[in-house]
């Protein structure tokens, strides 16, 4: 994920997206652990720190991982 310019909120922005749309799901599963700026963003740190046992199941060990991509920026 890159910030659209070098405005000052555009890396902010760039790290929230890239945040909720890749590290949320990504993080757990290769990790074994949250974003912890994510759940600071969404509000959430507490719901997900009184799971117990789900990064264990989550971070299991996997043999593949697909990952579909669209370019909507295009060639600039």
């Amino acid at each position: 994920m890159r910030a659209a310019s070098d405005a000052a909120i555009d890396p902010d922005a760039a790290r929230r997206t890239d945040g909720i749309s890749n590290r949320f799901f990504l993080e757990p599963l290769l990790l074994a652990k949250y974003p912890d700026d994510v759940l600071l963003d969404a509000g959430v740190t507490d719901w997900f720190n009184e799971r117990t046992g789900d990064l264990e199941v989550i971070s299991a060990p996997i043999d593949f991982l697909g990952v579909n991509y669209i370019d909507v920026g295009g060639a600039r």
